[in-house]
């Protein structure tokens, strides 16, 4: 039976046992996950990759079978047993005790979406406490992990895979950055390999290189009332699980970092040497978690290669690839101080998308004048008063409240060393001075963004806007625009120096890739 068909087939009512019914079915790379209401039921793709392979059926019984066993170790009451496809005796497919084998599925009880930590993080709702509780459990799991075999070469294989990591973003036609940048990150990487060649082989010999997890990303942790589930370990290629244990944990702390939450990372990895009594140095630690970086990166230049995605869904995947890339380049260089960002600029010239851009490469929040404008008056997003340019909601007095709260939400965020955005015109030089100083007395590298981009498109925008689409916080119109026009206090030669103008007519995927240059060329300030 033909995959396409296996899938449709299975999807059918009557194709699982007990009656249970698919509501979604998602697909990755090499599998296919059927949800019902109480279970996930995993396919693998007849796929060989080289480095996964399961082209035959029966490969794929086996890697079901050691999936299983693997994810018990951390998961024992998620992954349920493996289940038989199977052609029935009435000529139907589906899972059954008798009958020809057309496949396999591992049965798992089904998780909340909701309970995974990626969706913690990504709703604010993850606690330090929560970081430290997965962090014991992983370091109670690292400890009874099996050594790597006597035969596995940590150092080798941590070096081989990097320069595959490195050539593998560089090979890609559209790569992060010019061909110059990455020549730069080798660069900056050989420092770190360095550390590794000293700093690893005493760890392996002292028993730290362990069949871990291999894959520990924010979305296979789950936190269900208290209790710590950590699900998809690599079972394709066991020698991918095969690492120093403090390799395996840097995978979620730079999945934390990278999203923003760098106070996470640091108690993640502050546990988990605590509870196994391990002191890697930090230059160690910047060397994993850099490759990690790296090894998100190249996965992401391959598969916006991949026509069959689709245009949009492979853009998508262009600025996964910057954003991985970025803080690779940050943790190979060590500058991880936090950023404030300033978007600023005419009404109409795309600040709110740059500042979105922005928050996906950086991990940032970004925190919005107009929002926080409405939000002071208790207005909605959609309420739109019929204020005059300096009275009302738009008065004096009102912007001194918008700009001062700005600043008191900027410095929220940057106490924990998490960087943030902050988008508005910024007209008058002397919010942008005080924004300055917030980040020099935090200790924050500091940028002004300066969107521009040519009349008519503005014009056209606002146009738009007026008619109900685009920023549904923004109440300015074109006389708002003319008239900040009149009064903007463009930046002096003075203040040349922390800003960068950015043309936002051109497409998402080129404005992230100026952004990007913007932010691993700039001398540190």
């Amino acid at each position: 039976m033909e995959l396409e068909e296996l899938i449709e087939t299975l999807a059918r009512p009557g194709a699982l046992p007990d009656g249970e019914t698919v509501e979604e079915v998602r697909q990755t790379h090499a599998s296919v996950v059927f949800l019902t209401r109480d279970h996930a039921w995993k396919l693998k793709k007849p796929v060989d990759f080289g480095f996964l392979d399961y082209s035959t059926a029966r490969k794929r019984a086996r890697m079901c079978r050691h999936e299983v066993a693997l994810n018990r170790r951390l998961a024992p009451d998620v992954y349920l047993g493996v289940a038989k496809v199977r052609l029935r005796a009435d000529g139907s497919v589906g899972v059954a005790s008798r009958g020809p084998i057309v496949d396999s599925l591992v049965k798992m009880r089904r998780l909340d979406d909701n309970d995974s930590l990626a969706a913690r993080v990504a709703d604010a709702r993850a606690s330090e406490a929560e970081v430290r509780a997965v962090a014991q459990r992983l370091a109670a799991f690292h400890r009874e992990c099996p050594p790597a075999p006597a035969q596995f070469q940590a150092v080798s294989t941590f070096l081989a895979n990097q320069a595959d990591n490195l050539d593998g973003i560089m090979r890609a036609g559209d790569a992060p950055g010019d061909g110059g940048f990455v020549e730069r990150l080798r660069i900056a990487t050989a420092g770190l390999e360095e550390t590794v060649r000293n700093e690893l082989p005493p760890r392996q010999a002292s028993g730290l290189a362990r069949d871990g997890h291999g894959d520990l990303r924010m979305d296979h942790v789950y936190i269900e009332d208290g209790r710590i589930e950590v699900i998809d370990c690599i079972e394709f290629n066991d020698q991918f699980r095969y690492a120093d244990v403090a390799l395996d944990i840097a995978f979620l702390a730079m999945d934390l970092e990278s999203k923003g939450y760098p106070d996470l990372a640091k108690a993640l990895l502050e546990e988990h040497g605590r509870a196994l009594g391990d002191e890697a140095s930090d230059s160690l630690i910047e060397a994993y978690l850099c490759y990690r970086a790296m090894v998100r990166a190249k996965v992401a230049v391959l598969a916006s290669e991949e026509a069959e995605l689709g245009h949009e869904a492979r853009e998508v995947q262009k600025l996964k690839a910057l954003h991985a890339t970025l803080h690779a380049w940050r943790f190979a260089t060590g500058e991880r101080r936090p950023r404030l960002v300033l978007t600023m600029g005419l009404t109409g010239t795309g600040k709110s998308t740059v500042a979105g851009l922005l928050a996906g490469l950086l991990g940032a929040k970004v925190i919005s004048a107009d929002e926080t404008r409405k939000r002071l008056s208790g207005r909605g997003e959609h309420e739109h008063p019929a204020s005059g340019l300096d009275s009302g909601l738009y008065s004096a007095e009102m912007n001194t409240r918008v700009y001062s709260a700005l600043l008191d939400a900027a410095a929220e965020s940057l106490a924990p060393g998490r960087s943030v955005i902050l988008d508005a015109t910024y007209q008058r030089a002397a919010d942008r001075r005080a924004a300055r100083d917030l980040a020099e007395s935090q200790g924050a590298l500091f940028t002004e963004v300066l969107c521009e981009t040519p009349e008519p498109v503005i014009k056209e925008r606002l146009r738009q806007r007026a008619q109900g689409s685009g920023d549904r916080w923004s109440d300015a119109g074109w006389e708002v625009y003319l008239a900040q026009r009149s009064r903007f206090e463009w930046p002096d030669d003075g203040e040349e120096r922390w800003t960068e103008r950015v043309s936002t007519s051109s497409t998402k995927v080129e404005i992230a890739r100026r952004l990007f240059d913007v932010l691993t060329t700039e001398a540190a300030v």
